[in-house]
């Protein structure tokens, strides 16, 4: 597969980080050899802070890319990074080349109204749906993996014809990803072709430890009337291990409903990523508390999730600066246990070790800092006023 040189894009969103950085996303170009052509890729990065150590990040994979990229970044750049309500994400918006072919999973032969249309150039092109999933899974996926640093957890998200492909991926390719954010799908495609594949679809046959959400505006009596039926496919067969969720925006349009739908969807993804009690909590938690949460995320979503060490640190920093230093070293201690690559944990230990009067530990753990990154002022200037001897 060649990969061309991407050119950095500036994305207006009127949504600013809180060092007031635009948010920006790569346009990559990779050439397809399964659909033979190249295609554009959207790529949105987490920011990254070097003090800490580099993270993984679950991939957002995201159809009508070009279309959907500004909003779909947006509300992940705001809920990761102004606030910490999602986990830091990748967004990969895959551009359409031809959107009909791609999207959908048979050559129809029949319309939106159910009724035979052996004359339209739209159905003409429909029914690549097959090789365009190809193409995600064996050149996209393998690309993003290889050059980013991501997690094993894979979100995949379309409105419309978009969102048809999340349950053909769903029931024809069940191992590709975890959850399924599914927009106003066009569950009329070919005579509601996917809701007769999902009714016949016996409990025991269906994918397990999947998220699905899906939804609907106010399209019109056929859209809403298939996203009803779908709901009770759910309802009904009760797939084990399949947690869902369906909502109907009755005032919101096909073109604006994906902004309410995609932050109800990915809110149902991730209800709680950081301790809810630290919205509660009057007092300072223990360490325990952050501890159970992300073992109990880790049991979620499939793979092994510790405490954000700029989580950890920052806490420990609120506890020590109250004087709690016993408390603060837990939360310091752990996180060299958990991130012992990273140089700013061993500082961070090393200041609460200071502040015990545990002068011994202290300078150790800030000369681990300074071998881990020798251009660390703060623990040459805390060694010197640690290692120098006292005035007669």
């Amino acid at each position: 597969m060649k990969i061309f040189l991407a050119a950095l894009i500036l994305i207006s969103l009127n949504t600013h980080a809180q060092k007031g950085k635009v948010i920006s996303a790569e346009i990559v170009t990779i050439h397809s050899d399964i659909l033979n052509e190249d295609r554009k890729l959207y790529i949105y990065k987490p920011t990254e802070n070097t003090i800490y150590s580099p993270s993984t990040y679950p991939v957002i994979y995201l159809l009508d890319g070009a279309a959907h990229i500004n909003m779909v970044a947006g509300q992940i750049h705001f809920l990761s990074e102004s606030y910490p309500v999602l986990p830091r994400m990748i967004v990969v918006g895959i551009a359409n080349t031809n959107r009909t072919r791609d999207l959908t999973p048979t050559n129809a032969r029949t319309g939106y109204d159910g009724k035979p249309d052996s004359t339209s150039v739209y159905l003409k092109w429909s029914g690549g749906g097959e090789k365009f999933m190809s193409f995600v899974e064996n050149e996209v996926i393998p690309y993003v993996e290889e050059n980013y640093r991501t997690a094993p957890y894979r979100i995949f998200t379309g409105h419309s014809l978009g969102g048809l492909m999340m349950f053909y991926s769903m029931l024809h390719n069940p191992e590709l990803f975890n959850a399924y954010i599914a927009i106003s799908p066009s569950l009329w495609w070919d005579n509601q072709w996917i809701l007769k594949q999902m009714s016949g679809l016996p409990p025991k046959d269906m994918a397990r430890d999947k998220i699905v959400f899906f939804s609907d505006g106010n399209e019109g009596s056929q859209f809403h009337k298939d996203a009803l039926t779908m709901d009770s496919i759910f309802r009904k067969k009760n797939f084990k291990g399949i947690k869902y969720e369906y909502k109907y925006y009755p005032d919101e349009s096909h073109i604006a409903e994906p902004v309410k739908a995609f932050y109800d969807g990915i809110r149902f993804v991730y209800p709680h990523w950081y301790p809810p009690e630290m919205d509660t909590s009057m007092v300072p938690l223990p360490y325990k508390v952050f501890e159970k949460h992300y073992k109990e995320l880790s049991r979620l979503y499939g793979y092994e999730i510790k405490p954000p060490e700029e989580v950890i640190n920052s806490y420990g920093y609120s506890l020590l600066d109250e004087k709690r230093i016993e408390e603060a070293l837990i939360f310091f201690e752990r996180n060299v246990d958990n991130y012992p690559e990273s140089y700013n944990v061993y500082d961070s230990y090393g200041e609460a070790l200071m502040e015990s009067g545990k002068k011994d530990e202290a300078i150790a753990s800030y000369k681990k800092s300074l071998e881990l990154n020798p251009n660390n002022e703060n623990a040459k200037e805390k060694l010197k006023i640690l290692q120098a001897k006292p005035k007669n």
